[in-house]
Parts: structure tokens; C-alpha cells; sequence
């Protein structure tokens, strides 16, 4: 479905342990990978990490690079970013985009930043030395929506996918809830396919994309239109990052209520 092969270029933005990069590599792709938490990238024991895995594999000659980041705040440019004089440079590097985005069952989405946008952004001095330097120095997080990060991760994909590269990604969706509105649309991507895979009350669906060769005019009917970053007060942004980890996620809420169907008004 990611049509990876020798050649080509695959990104997971939620790489985890590497498992998705390993198979990457394994069909011939050169594997490029970022998390937000940095011990899932480095491993917990010596020896055992992602680059290990693909050392296990023999497939070292694949492995692109890994790196701590998320979505906002990612090394690879941001959305629309624009080159001196104002011309828009090209980020389209990617073949393929493949990803399983956490879920926030356990504890909520967070994406790196401070909960408190007031917060100047300076380094915090430990003993002479900044503390973001340190080896096991863990950086602070906030809340994120489900619905936020969706669209990040289609603004991405439509900025970094070259011209009919591939996006797949699994969404969880419960199953009542489900209708043609509730598949994440971008005006540059063209959906292919929508494969099932259904537990016990609810379902997962595994999206595949193609990055249209040119950019598209006109936005799709259900394409959502956020607001840019910069255009948020202080004080809204301090009321969406005070909300529960329940509110920014429906999937979450639902999760944890069995998936209830809600009493008729009849």
C-alpha cells in the first residue's frame, strides 16, 4: 500500500520501537523516524534500541535516522514554511508516510511545549549546565486533540510527500460513530483505500492516501480549516490546554465508557 522499495524514502513520525521502519527497510526503503519520547528511540537497556533492531536485521544500510519530535515541533520544517525573500522552499522529500498515531487511552496526547503558553521560553540552568543538554532530560508536554493532530498529520504529509507518494495511516474510529465525514480529508491527498480491522465494540481503519502531483485549488467539502498558531490569544490558548485529556479526545471518553450506545429519545 506505501508502494516502499529499494530507492525510496519512508518516515514513521510516531516510530515508537521501530517496528514499521524495520519493515520499511525490509522491502528496500531507506527509514527515517522520529518519537516524542526519546526512550522508545534509545531503549531502556544496553544494547536494546531501535538502531539495535535494524542491526539484528542486517539491514543497517536502510537506516536513515531517528530523532526526538513531534508533529509541531519537528527539524524537518513547518507547515508553509517559506525560504528568505518569501519564496516557499520545497520540503517534499518523502515517498512514503506511515504511521500508527497513539490513541491517548492511557494517559491522554500530548505533543512537547508547556502547559502554561505565558511561560517564557528560556533555558533552564542546572548546576551551570542547560538542563535540555542533559542525556535523560525529558521535555515537558501538553494536551493535544485527536482531531488536532489528524490534521497535523495531513498538512505534513501534504508538505513533505513528493508528488504520488504514499500516506497510510490506522485511525481508531467507534463503530457508531462512523460515516464517510469521520475519514480525515486534505485537498492534496486522494484517499485509495479504507481496510477494516474490527475488535469487539469498536473498529481500526488503515487509510491509504496518494500526494496528488500537483497542489489542488479547491479545499475538499469536509476539509477543516484551523486557525493559524500565531493567531491565538493567550488567553484561549490557556483554556484549550486546561482542558481534560477527555474533552481533546472522543475516542478516549468513549473508550473508557465501553462504547455505549446512547439511550434513544424515544
Amino acid at each position: 500500500m506505501a508502494h516502499v522499495g529499494p530507492g525510496k524514502l519512508a518516515y514513521d513520525p510516531f516510530v515508537g520501537t521501530g517496528s514499521f521502519a524495520v519493515a520499511c527497510a525490509h522491502f528496500g526503503a531507506v527509514t527515517f523516524g522520529s518519537d516524542i519520547d526519546g526512550r522508545m528511540i534509545r531503549g531502556t537497556k544496553s544494547g536494546k534500541s531501535l538502531r539495535s533492531n535494524f542491526e539484528q536485521y542486517k539491514i543497517m544500510d536502510r537506516y536513515g535516522d531517528m530523532f526526538v519530535s513531534d508533529l509541531t515541533n519537528s527539524p524537518l520544517g513547518r507547515f508553509g514554511a517559506t525560504a528568505e525573500g518569501g519564496k516557499k522552499r520545497s520540503e517534499q522529500i518523502f515517498d512514503a508516510i506511515i504511521c500508527d498515531p497513539p490513541y491517548g487511552v492511557r494517559e491522554g496526547l500530548k505533543v512537547l511545549g508547556s502547559r502554561d503558553p505565558s511561560r517564557p521560553k528560556v533555558p533552564t540552568i542546572i548546576d551551570g549546565v542547560a538542563q535540555h543538554t542533559l542525556k535523560d532530560f525529558v521535555p515537558p508536554k501538553r494536551p493535544y486533540s485527536f482531531d488536532k493532530m489528524l490534521n497535523d498529520i495531513m498538512n505534513f504529509a501534504s508538505t513533505h510527500l513528493v508528488p504520488n507518494g504514499r500516506l497510510c495511516i490506522w485511525l481508531p474510529t467507534a463503530d457508531e460513530d462512523f460515516n464517510e465525514f469521520s475519514v480525515p480529508a486534505h485537498r492534496n491527498l486522494k484517499l485509495e483505500s479504507i481496510c477494516v480491522q474490527n475488535f469487539n465494540k469498536w473498529s481500526r481503519r488503515l487509510l491509504t492516501y496518494t500526494r496528488y502531483e500537483v497542489d489542488q485549488d479547491q479545499p475538499v467539502v469536509d476539509e477543516e480549516v484551523l486557525p493559524d498558531a500565531t493567531e491565538e490569544t493567550l488567553d484561549t490558548a490557556k483554556a484549550r490546554l486546561a482542558r481534560t485529556a477527555d474533552a481533546l479526545n472522543p475516542f478516549r471518553r468513549k473508550y473508557f465508557e465501553g462504547f455505549k450506545t446512547p439511550p434513544s429519545e424515544d
